[in-house]
């Protein structure tokens, strides 16, 4: 793809993409449970490419197979509307296209798709599921102005080193970035020498202006990249909420390539040593970014750690618990806001979500506080998560709760015989945690994930 937007630099197209595949704002290129978005955006780069030929060929067999390709990924992932929508006018506007009216029956396939998702999605899908995603999302002008003025902090936000301690250099991991030095600079070498270049019979031919052009693209592919997903998220680099970003990077990708290159270009008149300069750039930013996606990873690898501590201590001390039990999580012992690593807990589903499974209680409940960000006992609720809802209720019943609290230095987990730390010191008297934790009758395969 890169390679059809750069024509005749196919050095930029290959550490273009080399970067855009370990993009430092991401810290979520190793999770399992987003492969499901990444095959969808890989479905949507690959309709694009296909527009792409389509507008160099006039042949309506890639513009149909661009639209199948987009159709698809929507029921994998949706938050690539924008990017997809937005495409046709940024090629037009890229390349100059004056001839594109004459190209209508193909621009109609094209965004045939999307709107039988659209129909699909807003008319037909809410008569059989209510989705309370779609409640959230609030068009508000002027926050959506400052989300996107802060979220411009992700485009280099994410080259410089997550964490300030030294654990993640290990044998390991040296060797992994010698390998991918070497890899890079073979890559560059060939570059260099012509080894990727290759003859285009028909391919859209960029303007003078072509880099000006390229940086007003990229910043219109970035912002459409956030779209609809800015709606519910703000742009972030923090854990795996980072991963609002995967769609908006192949616009920060040409927004740092037409930036270098305007920039040296104004250095030294020289295209080739200009050129030869801006893969070298690229190479070593694709190389740094390959240290913070090892930083990231080894601080995850620590998480989990820490998560099946928890888990076998919890399991000791609460076997099984009755249908319905409500569980209070209080992690205490961390003093300020742990930045060295994600905590064990970070989203209000994930303790309903890990208990409903390890302890095969689909309706058990739970929620979490860490002793840092304690909020008001009277607010505190226990959230309910399963495949078909999401809810948010008070405790009413002190019958059903179970107290836990979980030390992080000392890893030590004790179950509460006081919950005024939960609900305040003058409500209590009907809380029984005795009466919720039963013994274990039968062994839970589950509890294999997190031995």
């Amino acid at each position: 793809l890169l390679k059809k937007i750069f024509p005749g630099a196919n050095r930029t197209a290959l550490f273009g993409a080399l970067l855009w595949m370990i993009f430092p704002n991401d810290y979520t290129h190793f999770y399992l449970s987003i492969l499901g978005i990444r095959a969808a955006h890989l479905l949507t780069l690959a309709g694009l490419y296909l527009f792409l030929r389509y507008m160099e060929s006039d042949r309506l067999s890639c513009v149909l197979a661009a639209a199948v390709l987009h159709w698809v990924s929507y029921f994998m992932y949706e938050a690539q509307l924008g990017l997809i929508l937005i495409w046709p006018a940024v090629v037009i506007f890229l390349y100059r296209l004056k001839s594109w009216p004459k190209k209508l029956s193909g621009l109609l396939i094209y965004y045939a798709s999307s709107g039988i998702f659209l129909f699909w999605r807003l008319i037909v899908h809410p008569n059989f599921y209510q989705d309370s995603k779609l409640t959230y999302l609030e068009f508000n002008l002027p926050e959506l102005v400052q989300s996107y003025l802060l979220g411009l902090k992700t485009i280099l936000g994410g080259f410089q080193s997550p964490y300030q301690d030294a654990s993640w250099i290990t044998t390991e991991n040296i060797l992994i970035l010698t390998g991918s030095a070497v890899f890079i600079l073979i890559a560059y070498l060939l570059a260099r020498s012509g080894g990727f270049e290759a003859s285009d019979a028909r391919r859209l031919e960029p303007s003078p202006d072509f880099h000006m052009r390229l940086l007003g693209a990229g910043a219109v592919l970035w912002a459409a990249g956030y779209i609809p997903i800015i709606l519910n998220y703000p742009p972030n680099i923090w854990g795996h909420l980072s991963r609002v970003n995967i769609i908006s990077n192949l616009g920060a990708i040409l927004i740092l390539v037409s930036v270098l290159k305007l920039l040296l270009g104004s250095i030294f008149e020289d295209r080739d040593r200009t050129d030869n300069l801006l893969a070298l750039v690229l190479a070593s930013l694709t190389l740094f970014a390959g240290v913070v996606q090892i930083q990231v990873q080894e601080s995850f690898a620590e998480s989990w750690q820490d998560a099946k501590i928890f888990y076998q201590e919890l399991f000791e001390a609460v076997p099984q618990v009755e249908a319905d039990t409500y569980i209070l999580l209080y992690f205490s012992g961390d003093e300020g806001n742990p930045t060295d690593h994600r905590p064990i807990f970070s989203s209000s589903w994930e303790p309903a979500c890990a208990l409903q499974v390890l302890y095969d209680q689909p309706n058990l409940q739970a929620s979490y506080e860490y002793e840092y960000s304690q909020s008001d006992p009277a607010d505190f609720t226990a959230i309910g998560f399963g495949m078909d809802k999401q809810t948010s209720t008070k405790i009413a019943d002190l019958g059903q709760v179970l107290g836990i609290e979980y030390d992080l230095v000392r890893e030590r987990l004790t179950v509460l015989n006081k919950i005024d730390v939960f609900v305040g010191p003058d409500i209590g008297a009907d809380y029984h945690p005795e009466d919720r934790v039963l013994p274990l009758e039968e062994e839970i395969e589950s509890r294999e994930l997190v031995k």
